[in-house]
C-alpha cells in the first residue's frame, strides 16, 4: 500500500493507517455479503454490490491524486474530509437497502465515530458526526413518511428470532463489526503508542541535552570564573606597576622643578651680573 507524500507527519500518519485498513475492512464486508447471499440466498440488491465496490476502491483515487499532487498536509486533510463525508452518504444509502431503520445497519456508522476523533480535528469530528446524525435522521424520517419505499432483506414476519437466517445475519453482523471496531480502533492505538513512544523519546533527549548544557555551562562558568581570577590579579599587578611609574614620574617632576628653579635663579644672577658690569663701564 502506498502512504501519502508527507511522511512523518502525525497527520499522514493517521490518513495511512485509515486508508490502509479501510481496504481490507470494506473487503471483508463485501466477502461477508457474498457468503450471506450464498449461503443463505438473501436477497441483497445489486447497488449494494456496485456502491460497496466504489467504497473499496476510491481509496485508492485518493492515494493516487495524493502521491501524484503535491499536497500539504492540510489540504489532504479537507480532500479527506470531503471524501469520509460523502462516503458516509454511500453508507447511508446501503443502510437503507439492509433495512433502514428496521435493522441493524446504523451500528456501521460506529466506524465513522471512531475515524473522526482519531484522524480530524475537534471541530471536524463533530461536524462528521452531525453529518451522520443528519443523514441518519432524513432516513428516518423518509421511510417514517413513506416517501422512501420499504426495502430489506427481510420481510416483517422474518424479523423473528426463530427465523434463523435473520440471527444469523443479524449475529454475524453485531459481531463482526464489534471485530472490525476493535481492529480499526488497533491500528489507531498503534498510531499514538508510536507517537508516545516518539514524544518520550525526544524528552529524553531533551533532558540528556539539558543535563550536557548544564555541565557545559557549569564548566564554563568556572573557567570565566577562573579568567576573571586571572584579570583581577593582572589589573592589581598593573596598577601596582603604574603606581611605580607614578612615584618615578612624580620625582623626576620634582627633579625638574629644582632644575627649573636653579636655572631661574643663574638668569637673575646673569641679569644682575651684566647690570653692574654695564654701571662700571660707563664709570
Amino acid at each position: 500500500m502506498r502512504n501519502f507524500p508527507q511522511q512523518g507527519t502525525f497527520i499522514s500518519e493517521g490518513l495511512n493507517t485509515n486508508i490502509n485498513q479501510r481496504i481490507p475492512l470494506v473487503s471483508a464486508y463485501l466477502f461477508l455479503i457474498l457468503i450471506l447471499k450464498e449461503v443463505f440466498h438473501l436477497p441483497f440488491p445489486d447497488p449494494i454490490f456496485w456502491i460497496i465496490s466504489f467504497m473499496l476502491l476510491s481509496p485508492l483515487a485518493v492515494i493516487f491524486f495524493a502521491d501524484q499532487l503535491s499536497f500539504t498536509d492540510k489540504t489532504i486533510l479537507k480532500v479527506f474530509f470531503i471524501y469520509v463525508a460523502g462516503d458516509a452518504l454511500l453508507l447511508t444509502i446501503i443502510i437503507y437497502y439492509l433495512g433502514g431503520i428496521t435493522w441493524i445497519g446504523f451500528i456501521f456508522y460506529s466506524f465513522y465515530l471512531v475515524l473522526n476523533f482519531l484522524t480530524f480535528s475537534r471541530k471536524l469530528a463533530f461536524f462528521l458526526t452531525a453529518w451522520i446524525l443528519f443523514l441518519y435522521l432524513d432516513l428516518v424520517l423518509l421511510q417514517y413518511f413513506r416517501i422512501l419505499p420499504f426495502s430489506s432483506l427481510f420481510l416483517p414476519q422474518q424479523q423473528t428470532p426463530f427465523y434463523l437466517p435473520y440471527v444469523l445475519t443479524t449475529t454475524i453482523g453485531y459481531l463482526s463489526t464489534i471485530t472490525f471496531v476493535a481492529y480499526y480502533s488497533g491500528g489507531f492505538y498503534q498510531v499514538y503508542a508510536r507517537k508516545i513512544f516518539d514524544i518520550r523519546t525526544a524528552q529524553e533527549i531533551l533532558e540528556k541535552e539539558k543535563l550536557s548544557l548544564e555541565e557545559r555551562v557549569e564548566t564554563r562558568k568556572k573557567e570565566l570564573e577562573e579568567e576573571k581570577r586571572g584579570l583581577q590579579e593582572r589589573i592589581r599587578e598593573k596598577r601596582k606597576e603604574l603606581a611605580k611609574e607614578e612615584q618615578i614620574l612624580r620625582g623626576r617632576v620634582e627633579e625638574l622643578k629644582k632644575f627649573q628653579q636653579i636655572a631661574l635663579g643663574r638668569e637673575e644672577k646673569l641679569k644682575e651680573l651684566s647690570q653692574e658690569l654695564k654701571r662700571l663701564q660707563q664709570e
